[in-house]
């Protein structure tokens, strides 16, 4: 088996979606334990998860993406792509509709969910120099 490194309840169901090692996004049934469906295209592992309340989940992984997918079918809406290293945490503000997301080497973004825009960018591991990251 592959590890679970993030697990949220959809709004207004029984359902939660996990996320981990095996680079997918799987749907299952609270009440009876049944997965209802799973969505793939990851390249590498999925670190965290961030649902909405229209039916849409974020998702971050060491692909060095975001993405935001739709409940209901798994279809994908938009990648977020820009980080030069693996995305390890996600926040989502519904009310400015602007996702926040992490990576490994410091790296803050936030971006217009809308149109999937880079608004900022910066740095938050003050001292740290990303060009001394070593390979993973």
């Amino acid at each position: 088996g592959q590890p679970i490194y993030t697990v949220a309840f959809v709004s207004k169901r029984d359902q939660v979606v996990t996320a981990g090692g095996d680079r997918q996004l799987r749907i299952w049934n609270v009440e009876d334990a049944k997965e209802i469906r799973k969505t793939g295209g990851y390249g590498n592992e999925v670190f965290h998860i961030a649902m909405t309340t229209q039916g849409t989940v974020f998702s971050c992984s060491a692909d060095k993406t975001a993405r935001l997918h739709r409940i209901d079918d798994g279809s994908h809406v938009r990648t977020f792509s820009g980080h030069t290293d693996w995305i390890y945490c996600l926040a989502w503000n519904e009310s400015t509709g602007q996702l926040a997301t992490g990576s490994y080497d410091g790296e803050i973004r936030v971006w217009n969910v809308g149109d999937g825009s880079n608004v900022l960018s910066f740095f938050a591991a003050p001292g740290y120099k990303p060009e001394a990251t070593a390979s993973r």
